[in-house]
């Protein structure tokens, strides 16, 4: 991805699926999508966050990372949000690694317990954040909660 064998400006359309914390450098991979993508070309694809360290992952990318090298390559961010069903529970408990069968168990509970929480619109943090803890929340406020807590990123971006 560091030197794509494209012209410039010859794809409408760039798809990735969590290729990014497998670069060597993620600014230089995306400056080269942004290099072949024709303006008003979208870039997809999702990049992991708080998935455990996979097949030599070298850079997971946090929320504000990810929205850096995006932007960093010139394109406009038109859509960044959790991957659905995808929290760092679930991801500790079904990727590969140094983890327990009976740790996995639990945290299968506990991805379990979290999605129950935030279906219902709870969240403990809003107490902290002077809000009730049972008070409401919009869409918008539950996908910026479960960003923070994503196993895996997923974005739309567009070369201006």
């Amino acid at each position: 991805m560091h030197r794509l064998p494209f012209r410039a400006a010859a794809f409408d359309h760039v798809v990735t699926n969590a290729v990014l914390e497998h670069v060597a450098n993620p600014f230089r991979a995306v400056a080269e999508v942004s290099r072949v993508l024709r303006p008003g070309g979208v870039f997809a694809g999702s990049a992991a966050f708080l998935e455990p360290y996979h097949d030599r992952s070298r850079f997971h990318l946090a929320p504000d990372g990810l929205l850096h090298v995006l932007r960093s390559a010139g394109l406009a961010v038109r859509g960044i949000w959790p991957q659905e069903g995808w929290l760092v529970f679930d991801s500790l408990a079904e990727m590969p690694g140094p983890v327990s069968a009976p740790t996995r168990w639990v945290l299968r509970r506990l991805a379990a317990f979290e999605r129950r929480l935030r279906r219902r619109r709870l969240h403990p943090r809003a107490t902290a954040e002077g809000r009730r803890w049972l008070a409401a929340r919009t869409p918008a406020e539950l996908d910026a909660e479960r960003l923070h807590v994503a196993g895996q990123i997923d974005f739309v971006a567009e070369k201006p």
